[in-house]
């Protein structure tokens, strides 16, 4: 239940920057979503952490479409030669291909390089306008240098055993979202959490009493009750104290 509710949260987090950025990116959470999957299978990353990066880039608005699915496969790569994470290295290259003249330069800080022309060419092709293409120089330029990294460290036995733990994970995520399953798996989890709470009761000295066919710990008043019985207590004295007759132990004197 806990997987199937992330995941959930993960693409619920994922429409929201989708709307609040008009769908700049030119996909849906469906098919982001869908791409997500897709790279879990053929890298070590979970679809999950594809969305939440996918959230990411989705702010920087002049990324869409194809470029849009390519640069967070390729952020993967970058991931995985440089070290960090998915959504660290999407952010590094979302703010390159969002600026990139000034983006070239943090590029270069984590290790990318591009050539002096390659340089000057992404330059003009900004100033005239055409970002998109100078957006497709960028990614080219990074694949050639960590391009399919990702999917290779998907091989040998760790691939094997990320395959077996992500259609484990995706298991029980359906599960999870399974009514059949959920609705007893669900009221037995609360029967126990309950029982748990009237032994915690019972042990601190709360009172317990059974409301609507179970045992149920009272809510803890912080002593009122206790101090309430006293004050009657002590007016039940006083009541008979103040009765003629009463020994007051005051005798003889």
């Amino acid at each position: 239940i806990q997987d199937a509710a992330e995941a959930e949260r993960s693409y619920r987090r994922l429409e929201a920057v989708l709307n609040a950025t008009g769908h700049s990116a030119g996909l849906t959470g469906r098919q982001i979503t869908a791409f997500a999957e897709e790279m879990e299978r053929s890298t070590l990353a979970t679809a999950e952490g594809v969305q939440e990066a996918a959230a990411v880039l989705a702010t920087f608005r002049s990324v869409a479409g194809d470029t849009f699915l390519r640069t967070l496969t390729l952020a993967q790569d970058m991931a995985t030669v440089f070290g960090g994470t998915l959504q660290s290295s999407v952010t590094q290259l979302g703010k390159a291909l969002e600026d990139p003249v000034t983006g070239l330069t943090a590029l270069r800080r984590v290790g990318i390089s591009f050539s002096e022309s390659q340089r000057e060419v992404i330059k003009k092709l900004v100033e005239t306008g055409r970002q998109a293409e100078a957006q497709r120089l960028i990614l080219d330029a990074l694949e050639k240098q960590v391009g399919g990294a990702g999917a290779a460290e998907q091989g040998g036995l760790s691939g094997a055993t990320n395959r077996l733990a992500d259609a484990w994970g995706n298991l029980l995520k359906v599960l999870g979202a399974t009514p059949q399953i959920v609705g007893p798996i669900e009221s037995a989890v609360n029967a126990l959490a309950n029982a748990v709470e009237v032994v915690m009761g019972l042990l601190q000295g709360r009172d317990v009493a059974m409301v609507a066919g179970r045992l149920t710990v009272q809510p803890d008043d912080g002593g009122a009750r206790k101090l309430a019985a006293m004050e009657a207590r002590l007016a039940e004295t006083r009541e008979k104290l103040a009765k003629p007759g009463a020994d007051t132990g005051h005798r003889g004197r």
